[in-house]
């Protein structure tokens, strides 16, 4: 199994202060409306073992706990897989938890510079028109959910057609709307 959750406690494997903290079996509870409906989703923060020995981590819904997890979510945007250096989040393409371990070193792009500055833009490069797309970082500014409010957040349009995301420090995405009208909002997250 590639997917694997340590019971040591949660490690954080980011940079402090960062507006997409890593931080392993981190919870996240969205509240979504879609064509007038609502429902809950929650998603766990996992690490991923590579191919290459290294690490990197993903999201799964948490129903998908302590099965054989054969999906990772990626609703979120990026490609699936996400790794940090310290000044830049990067991203591979994976959808199913196998992909993870035919990933190369070529496989990783830069997704997101720590901190993000107002007017930079990275286009990833996929085959998946969903997951693509220039993600351009529009502005700082404060963000009010189901969790709380927020302060210093920045606002990333995700480059289709009205996706954009809310990442806010320490804490990561608090909301996100996708071109299809779907919006998901955070209503309770636990590290």
């Amino acid at each position: 199994m590639l997917l694997l959750l340590l019971s040591c406690g949660p490690k954080k494997l980011s940079t402090p202060g960062d507006v997409f903290p890593i931080v392993e079996g981190a919870r996240y509870h969205y509240v979504a409306t879609f064509n007038g409906m609502e429902f809950q989703e929650t998603r766990v923060v996992v690490p991923i073992e590579l191919g290459d020995g290294s690490a990197a981590w993903g999201f799964v819904e948490e129903e998908e706990i302590g099965d054989d997890v054969v999906s990772l979510f990626t609703g979120h945007f990026g490609l699936g897989v996400y790794r940090s250096t310290g000044s830049m989040v990067e991203t591979a393409d994976a959808f199913w938890g196998d992909d993870a371990e035919h990933l190369s070193a070529s496989s990783w792009q830069p997704m997101l510079s720590l901190p993000p500055e107002p007017g930079a833009s990275i286009t990833l490069d996929t085959d998946s028109p969903d997951r693509g797309g220039a993600i351009t970082v529009l502005e700082y500014g404060d963000i009010t959910v189901p969790a709380g409010t927020f302060t210093a957040c920045a606002h990333i349009d995700l480059g289709q057609k009205g996706s954009s995301a809310w990442l806010c420090p320490g804490i990561g995405l608090v909301k996100w709307t996708l071109v299809t009208g779907r919006v998901e909002e955070l209503a309770s997250y636990s590290f």
